[in-house]
């Protein structure tokens, strides 16, 4: 019972000092992922800003095939269901046009199949941005 007691003892001192380790190494990524970008903050203040912003709402936003858009001329809501959207133009073959209520300021959405997704284009503008920022 002993050898067994003082085995599970081990064990779990091995395994705590390898979650520490974990925990610093994690800790320590993230200051350096940090530093990284302050520097480039101090260089261009708002385009880090946006870059960050834009990162983030990729993230968030990166799954999602429903848009809600707020007109600028009135407090109604446009809901877009996308993901319909793109289903009937993939059954139909053909592209389907979007037009948004009378009141509102904004342009037709279209829809073409995956490629042109929102999403594939705003990762495909992120990925061109970051070609360009090397």
């Amino acid at each position: 019972m002993i050898p067994r007691a003082s085995g599970a003892a081990a064990r779990l001192i091995q395994e705590s000092q390898g979650y520490k380790q974990s925990v610093i190494a994690n800790a320590e990524g993230d200051a350096s992922r940090f530093k990284q970008i302050l520097v480039e903050y101090e260089k261009a203040p708002s385009v880090t800003r946006e870059r960050m912003y834009l990162d983030m709402m990729q993230q968030v936003m990166g799954n999602i095939s429903k848009v809600m858009v707020d007109q600028k001329n009135g407090n109604s809501l446009l809901y877009l269901p996308l993901d319909k959207l793109i289903e009937t133009s993939r059954a139909g073959g053909m592209e389907t046009e979007v037009q948004p209520a009378a009141k509102a300021d904004t342009a037709p959405v279209t829809t073409q199949g995956n490629d042109n997704t929102a999403a594939q284009r705003a990762r495909d503008s992120l990925l061109s941005r970051d070609r360009e920022a090397r």
